[in-house]
């Protein structure tokens, strides 16, 4: 469509860092206009419930509709940004938002993966990381749902004995929780309380906490 625009949008961990670097690239490399590019600042990748500079740009997502409304870029426009986890906190998160953009007719394009899925070559690479992230989300359900399984069992030969997570258990609830998962789901997945979570991480030396997101 001759009228379609692109739209960019930047986004930085801590609100003393800067975006400049990211908006450079979107104009440049991303032929963003100046005026075209939203940011958010001190957004990082566990508080992505709240992006006022990306929900400006896309608006809210309406499910009867299947499809984003109110936002400043229309069906046929494309969104610009400079990497995939810009716009969201896990692979699945991310694969998701972009699966909405599609449905609602706004192409995406993403620098460092050189993806715009106004190309077929764009499309089919996006078709083949939905795949992988459904199939890794898939995987890490059965391993939870196997580890739960196994505590149940060896709590049953134990005569009820105090539930104890050993280290393959307990790296695999920090994986879960560096993906978004909550301390309280991961606990019911193992079938233990979040403080034997918490106290065997700290014995094992497992770190719980998803890292900060790497400085734009």
């Amino acid at each position: 469509m001759s009228d379609a625009e692109r739209w960019g949008y930047v986004r930085v961990s801590t609100a003393d860092q800067d975006a400049d670097q990211q908006e450079y690239r979107l104009i440049t490399e991303g032929q963003v206009p100046v005026g075209n590019v939203r940011g958010d600042h001190g957004i990082t990748g566990r508080k992505l419930d709240n992006r006022p500079g990306l929900d400006e740009l896309v608006g809210t997502w309406d499910e009867p509709r299947g499809r984003f409304i109110q936002g400043l870029i229309s069906r046929g426009d494309a969104l610009v940004v400079t990497r995939l986890d810009r716009v969201g906190r896990s692979t699945l998160d991310m694969l998701t938002f972009a699966d909405r953009l599609k449905r609602s007719g706004i192409d995406l394009h993403i620098l460092d993966l050189q993806l715009d899925t106004s190309t077929p070559g764009g499309e089919l690479l996006f078709t083949v990381m939905s795949g992988l992230a459904t199939m890794e989300s898939q995987i890490r359900s059965e391993r939870a749902k196997d580890g739960h399984a196994k505590r149940k069992r060896e709590l049953t030969r134990g005569g009820g004995s105090t539930a104890k997570l050993d280290r393959p258990q307990v790296e695999e609830a920090a994986r879960l929780m560096k993906a978004g998962a909550s301390a309280q789901s991961v606990a019911e997945e193992f079938g233990v309380s979040r403080a034997t979570i918490y106290n065997r991480a700290k014995t094992l030396g497992v770190d719980l906490r998803a890292k900060p997101a790497s400085p734009a």
